[in-house]
C-alpha cells in the first residue's frame, strides 16, 4: 500500500497537495508518464470530499512542478503565487480568471502568469493541469 501525505496549504499555495511519498530528489535527466499520474490521482479523488487533487512531481530549489486533476465544476479560490507560474492544460478544459480577464485553456495551452498575479481557476470539465511555478534563487518552502 502506497502511503500518503497531506501537506496544508503554504504560502502561494492556496491547496493541499496530496503525495505519494515524497516527490524523488532532482536528478540530471527525469522522465514523467503525465497519463499514468493522472490515471492514479483520478482514482484517489474521495467521493463526497475535495474534488481536487493536486500531486508534486517535481521540488527543487528554484522550481516546483505541480499535476492537479479536476473534476467537472472544481474550483480553486482567487489566490497569488510567489513565483512565476504557468498553467499547462493537458486534458479537459479549465477557466482561469486573473482580474478582468477570463481565460479558457484546452489540452496543449499553456497560460503564463507573473508573480504576485491574483488568478481563479475552474474545471468546466473533468481536467487535468500541469502547474511549474519557478522562484528566482532558492525558494524555502521548497
Amino acid at each position: 500500500m502506497t502511503q500518503k501525505t497531506v501537506i496544508p496549504p503554504q504560502p502561494g499555495v492556496p491547496f493541499e497537495i496530496d503525495e505519494a511519498l515524497a516527490p524523488p530528489e532532482m536528478v540530471p535527466v527525469a522522465r514523467l508518464d503525465l497519463p499514468e499520474e493522472i490515471r492514479q490521482m483520478r482514482t484517489s479523488i474521495p467521493p463526497g470530499g475535495r474534488r481536487h487533487l493536486s500531486k508534486t512531481l517535481v521540488r527543487t530549489g528554484d522550481v516546483r512542478l505541480v499535476l492537479m486533476v479536476l473534476e467537472k465544476g472544481a474550483r480553486i479560490d482567487e489566490h497569488r503565487t510567489e513565483g512565476r507560474m504557468t498553467i499547462h492544460g493537458v486534458d479537459g478544459q479549465v477557466r482561469v480568471r486573473s482580474g478582468e480577464a477570463s481565460f479558457e485553456l484546452a489540452p496543449g495551452q499553456v497560460l503564463v502568469l507573473d508573480r504576485d498575479v491574483p488568478h481563479a481557476l475552474q474545471a468546466v470539465e473533468e481536467s487535468s493541469v500541469l502547474l511549474t511555478i519557478a522562484w528566482h534563487g532558492h525558494h524555502s518552502h521548497a
